[in-house]
């Protein structure tokens, strides 16, 4: 184990800092200021409690991986992300890359909060807060599949709390989305899959017991599945609370663009002050 030393004010970190096995950052008053990206191999866990502040631009934690064939996952808890580009940055990967992300907050990232790239597999991230972001969590690239998104709260953020692009096995369950602040409101979601040409993209996933409190918006969805003509497969939908303020128009709860559901479960849902959209082209 590895601790990062402590001192009474802010103090530089480095990535040799991070070489490997368990790390801990112990509070300081004014956290840690990152100045550069941190490069972080795939065999450790990183642990607060801490704040990482991020500068402008920069990536607080990147992780990379090094071609090893035998990896363990990389867990990182009980720190907070605060300004920077990405919090976490999982870029393409070479092969099947785990992540652990919990009791954690993101705040005013430019953005993301995490966001990962292709091979990105297996993913937890569980009770953290993602407030302020661009994008709470952004999913970009291909077989980056399996992830577990449970009990996090995200709140006011400024573009989708969730953005999947072409990647399916979600189970997005327990959160509570407050407030997001995507503008227009018309195209404002909570939970956005940009889906490809194949019918597996946002398929074989499961939302459910989420609560979508949307009292100051009156526009857009709670849940969207865009992208090009074809069908989304396997998806069930429930005992999720999806509310809208009392004077929304075009408010809806689940929309599908050109998208069209294919053998979808949607039951046990409360919906307030909005419609259920389906198959609108």
């Amino acid at each position: 184990a590895y601790e990062i030393p402590k001192r009474d004010w802010s103090s530089d970190v480095c990535s040799s800092d991070l070489g490997g096995g368990d790390v801990y950052f112990p509070q300081t008053i004014a956290g840690y200021k990152i100045g550069t990206e941190l490069k972080i191999p795939v065999k450790i866990r990183l642990q607060g409690p801490a704040k990482l502040i991020g500068a402008a631009g920069v990536n607080i934690f990147t992780l990379t991986y090094t071609g090893s064939s035998t990896h363990s996952m990389v867990v990182v808890e009980n720190l907070d992300f605060v300004g920077g580009a990405i919090g976490i940055n999982v870029g393409d990967q070479a092969s099947d890359f785990p992540l652990v992300v919990q009791h954690c907050k993101f705040v005013n990232q430019t953005s993301a909060g995490v966001k990962f790239g292709a091979y990105a597999y297996n993913l937890t991230f569980r009770d953290n807060l993602f407030t302020g972001c661009n994008y709470g969590i952004w999913s970009n690239g291909s077989a980056s599949d399996v992830a577990l998104i449970d009990h996090n709260v995200f709140i006011y953020n400024s573009n989708y709390d969730i953005y999947v692009q072409n990647n399916n096995t979600f189970r997005i369950t327990n959160n509570d989305f407050v407030g997001n602040l995507k503008s227009p409101a018309s195209s404002a979601a909570n939970i956005y899959f940009d889906t490809g040409s194949s019918a597996e993209d946002a398929g074989y996933t499961v939302i459910a017991n989420n609560k979508f409190g949307q009292e100051s918006r009156t526009g857009g969805y709670c849940i969207y599945f865009a992208g090009t003509s074809n069908q989304v497969q396997a998806v069930v939908i429930e005992n999720n609370l999806l509310h809208f303020d009392s004077s929304s128009t075009g408010a809806y709860a689940i929309g599908f663009g050109a998208k069209q559901p294919n053998g979808f479960v949607i039951q046990n849902n409360n919906l307030l002050f909005c419609a259920l959209e389906i198959g609108r082209a």
